[in-house]
């Protein structure tokens, strides 16, 4: 089964060239150059309908390669999320070479992985440049199935006067974070995060 590519940020592709052939054992003898027909096609298959902070950036990203001058051609398929994208894709993954890079939902990336069918990305020198928390979220297993397009920053509000209380200090990574939650469920406080939706 070939390995898949999910792509987030960066595409990487070699070809290897083939040595023309023939001989040359007079003067008088026609050497013939046999062209292979080395270009590639990769299929690209991503969701619309939904704000993934990167659908769009799929697309130019896709244009502005094609436009290269490479042996390499992209095309991008997509299917909406309400008339079923994970459906959809699974059953591409299913099928030899149906699709090479594809946007897959985090509740869906462990299946993938069991299957095989995830290319390990560690190797790209842009994962090595990721924050660890970066890294970390983009390993399922020992395979590094992805690469972020953008890293988005939140903010969290946290009670001062309570962390005080429990000479705490205001948290400043995840692991003061998780240091904060420990100390105060020891004292039966439930910590509670909420996003905005």
């Amino acid at each position: 089964m070939r390995k898949r590519l999910v792509i987030l940020a960066l595409i990487c592709v070699l070809t290897a060239s083939l040595p023309a052939c023939g001989s040359q054992e007079t003067s008088s003898t026609i050497t013939i150059d046999e062209k292979v027909d080395e270009s590639v096609a990769l299929s690209m298959f991503v969701p619309v309908g939904v704000d993934l902070g990167g659908t769009d950036s799929f697309r130019d990203l896709t244009l502005a390669y094609n436009k290269q001058d490479s042996k390499i051609r992209i095309t991008v398929d997509s299917v909406s999320t309400a008339d079923g994208f994970d459906d959809f894709l699974e059953k591409r993954l299913d099928t030899k070479d149906a699709v090479d890079i594809f946007v897959v939902n985090a509740e869906n990336v462990k299946d993938i992985a069991q299957k095989g069918q995830f290319y390990d990305l560690s190797g790209l020198k842009s994962f090595h440049e990721l924050t660890k928390s970066a890294k970390e979220q983009a390993m399922v297993g020992d395979i590094a199935y992805s690469i972020p397009l953008k890293m988005a920053v939140y903010v969290m509000d946290v009670n001062v006067s309570l962390l005080k209380q429990y000479d705490l200090e205001v948290p400043e990574n995840y692991e003061d974070f998780l240091h904060c939650c420990q100390v105060l469920k020891k004292q039966n406080i439930t910590p509670i995060s909420l996003n905005r939706w």
